[in-house]
């Protein structure tokens, strides 16, 4: 069979392959896939075409999308056809499969999408610029940001996609808008830089934002591996203490780092209570330590007046501030991981009751104990 006698059998084919492809399962429809894309072009768009416009089996035509998206750009002229024609639903599906598709080649078809009289072809023509990332977007969905509150809302979404400092300016200037506000702020969580973050911040103010902005502030932070100023956060304490009880996982992280952040002593003993907890800890230790020596008087009192493990880890924190030689008054303590946490400490403390506490310590009845302060005591030796 010589090539042009192989393509006139195939004419027709595309047909009865779409006919039967959207009943098939994964594998079968793989292989029907791929013969199908081996039928001559314009057979096969014209089925596509058809399937698109079927209205009365949606099976058939989402099979037509899925083989346009796997055509990619050599399906573009048809779409182009498509996105002409006058029934909206095909306008709209048409947009789909360009943004399944995802190539930037799709541009100027989906700015002229944007232009439609369909509400939802706009809406989706708005999250497909999006995810194709062309920067030659950006000043189209500036103008959205105008549009019916859908849209906007789309838009605003679509330039957080993007990014870039022109569309970081346009989704400033969107939290003044008071539909696109909440889209706006988890846009800036998406594409924000450090300068952002005063943007965000203000929004802290407000109940109906504070959550997402601080959700956004925080996603900012650790893209950048950024230490926020405290002052960002230094006067949401309360707020923030109360999100801490959120169901979110995630609001609750980011309300723990911003505590940690704040350096607010109003905050402390709720950090103490924080180390109790394990999935808290490492955090919780963190925003001590930002506290400095301010921290220290509550620590002190928390190893004085409670009980659990994690005192032993508040002996620690005392020796990461330099404050060593406070712990002497807890050298005869009841734990004996928190005796061996003293004894490491006071070999950094060049104070008589120091080395006197030590020298006791050698005969605690705990191993550790003794060989945490038989080497403290080496170091003040070898320190004189």
């Amino acid at each position: 069979m010589n090539a042009m006698t192989g393509k006139c059998a195939m004419t027709g084919q595309a047909r009865k392959i779409m006919e039967t492809l959207p009943r098939k399962d994964w594998r079968e429809r793989q292989k029907e896939m791929a013969r199908l894309l081996a039928c001559p072009h314009e057979d096969l768009i014209k089925e596509l075409e058809k399937g698109i416009r079927n209205h009365a089996d949606a099976d058939v035509r989402n099979a037509s999308m899925e083989v346009y998206k796997t055509l990619g750009v050599r399906g573009f002229t048809s779409l182009s056809s498509l996105l002409q024609d006058s029934d909206h639903e095909v306008r709209l599906f048409a947009v789909n499969v360009l943004c399944a598709v995802g190539s930037q080649e799709a541009f100027p078809l989906l700015a002229g999408s944007m232009q439609d009289p369909d509400v939802n072809v706009r809406v989706a023509a708005a999250e497909a610029l999006g995810r194709i990332r062309d920067a030659r977007a950006v000043p189209i969905l500036e103008k959205a940001v105008h549009d019916e509150p859908w849209v906007a809302m789309a838009a605003v979404h679509a330039l957080g996609e993007i990014g870039g400092e022109h569309a970081l300016r346009v989704i400033y200037r969107c939290l003044k808008i008071e539909d696109c506000q909440e889209i706006a702020v988890t846009a800036l969580g998406n594409a924000g830089n450090l300068d952002s973050i005063e943007y965000l911040a203000a929004c802290l103010d407000y109940d109906r934002l504070s959550e997402i902005a601080l959700k956004a502030t925080v996603r900012i932070a650790e893209r950048h591996q950024a230490r926020l100023q405290p002052e960002y956060f230094m006067h949401h304490i309360p707020k923030l203490l109360g999100m801490t009880q959120s169901p979110d996982p995630d609001i609750k992280k980011a309300a723990i780092r911003s505590i940690c952040w704040s350096r607010n002593l109003a905050a402390q003993q709720w950090l103490i209570d924080a180390v109790k907890d394990k999935d808290l800890q490492e955090c919780a230790v963190e925003g001590i330590l930002q506290l400095g020596r301010r921290a220290v008087p509550g620590i002190i009192d928390e190893i004085r007046n409670s009980a659990g493990p994690h005192r032993r880890m508040l002996v620690k924190m005392i020796d990461m501030l330099g404050e060593q030689a406070v712990l002497i008054q807890f050298a005869g303590d009841a734990d004996a991981a928190v005796r061996t946490g003293v004894a490491w400490a006071l070999g950094a403390v060049r104070m008589e009751r120091a080395e006197q506490a030590l020298h006791a310590m050698l005969n605690d009845p705990d191993e550790e104990v003794r060989l945490a302060a038989r080497t403290s005591l080496d170091r003040q030796r070898a320190g004189k």
